[in-house]
């Protein structure tokens, strides 16, 4: 009985304090005009990021352009704190085909702030084919973010290849 009334009382204060408590309405506030409920839900988002990174993740992939791009937006400020690098590295890496390009902004910039090394061939591919200039120089920027051996032989074989490439 204890432990209920000290869990209804969490669950009360939480509801109280105006902190969404569902990753949807978390997303909502997310995307708030108000810049102190847009802070909010990203403080909230951090500290329960266990909570809401599957639907997140899930929300990266199924969900409409609009969830799709907040979903983005969100990982992307996990980036430097994830609780899970490699799978969230694994779904911005997934999500860089999706044809709203600042999905795949977002995605680029998440995927440099990881510096995480495993997906540099998918990046060096969104630089050479995107469509979008704005893809284009992200992808090249999270190369450069990523740094390392590995992220700068593959930009030297690129400029080498074709120093005309429309990417640079």
């Amino acid at each position: 009985m204890r432990t209920f009334c000290c869990l209804a009382i969490s669950l009360l204060a939480v509801l109280l304090s105006g902190c969404p408590t569902t990753t949807d309405a978390l997303m909502n506030d997310f995307g708030a005009d108000d810049a102190t409920t847009r802070t909010n839900a990203e403080e909230t988002l951090r500290e329960r990021q266990q909570v809401h990174f599957p639907r997140l993740v899930e929300t990266l992939r199924t969900g409409s352009t609009l969830q799709r791009r907040r979903a983005a937006a969100m990982l992307h400020t996990l980036a430097d704190r994830s609780v899970d690098p490699k799978a969230l590295a694994q779904a911005f890496a997934d999500a860089l085909g999706d044809e709203d390009v600042d999905v795949v902004i977002h995605c680029l910039r998440g995927l440099g702030n990881l510096r995480n090394t495993d997906h540099l061939d998918t990046i060096v591919q969104t630089l050479l084919a995107h469509p979008d200039l704005a893809a284009k120089s992200t992808a090249g920027a999270a190369l450069g973010q990523i740094g390392g051996p590995q992220a700068t032989a593959r930009l030297s074989q690129i400029v080498t290849a074709d120093p005309q490439h429309p990417s640079y």
